[in-house]
């Protein structure tokens, strides 16, 4: 199906939501609502349509023994309970297995592609360092997310004080490089 076919498939539901909760669609601030919530809803779950960006590598000239790491990953994706926004941050520590590394923008990119769907950020946080494993082909790899979900401030309890923050690891990591990898990827928090 088209990009249009879905725009125009999605509206059409979008329409009989606002009638449900009280709305008139044809009121002219709104007749265009249909198509740019379909528009949104489709932009923010594009990477369950589109294939993972390409990652290209360079040669370091021998392996590196450390660990290489990129913070502060900006991302936006929608809670898969209430098709809210969750707004965050994740930042990546990875080892590198041979000897050559990614182009840190597509560590970002990956990032930002793997957001792009309805999460549960938990779930995401594991899933996300299981394929950052394989894409920048590492030994090892530990992710921290912190994210902002709407759906608690808007709705429910509404707290507007309350984050999420959520670890996962993936490959080979020993106790000790996980303490150390705890306290020194740091993770930007955002303030309401």
């Amino acid at each position: 199906m088209s990009r249009e076919e879905l725009i125009d498939k999605i509206a059409v539901h979008v329409r009989e939501i606002l009638k449900l909760v009280g709305e008139d669609p044809d009121r002219p601030d709104l007749r265009e609502t249909p198509i740019r919530v379909a528009k949104a809803l489709l932009e923010l779950t594009e990477g369950l349509r589109k294939e993972p960006p390409h990652v290209k590598f360079f040669k370091t000239g021998r392996k590196i023994e450390s660990y290489v790491i990129v913070e502060n990953i900006e991302f936006f994706s929608l809670c898969e309970h209430h098709l809210l926004p969750v707004i965050g941050y994740v930042s990546v520590a990875y080892k590198p297995e041979h000897d050559e590394v990614p182009g840190l923008s597509k560590v970002v990119r990956l990032v930002q592609w793997f957001s792009k769907r309805l999460i549960l950020q938990e779930r995401f946080t594991r899933e996300l360092a299981e394929i950052l494993l394989e894409k920048l082909k590492a030994s090892s790899v530990y992710c921290k997310v912190f994210g902002l979900h709407l759906c608690t401030m808007l709705r429910g309890v509404r707290s507007r004080t309350s984050r999420l923050l959520t670890e996962a690891w993936a490959g080979e990591i020993t106790r000790e490089e996980l303490d150390m990898l705890r306290k020194l990827v740091k993770c930007k928090t955002l303030r309401i």
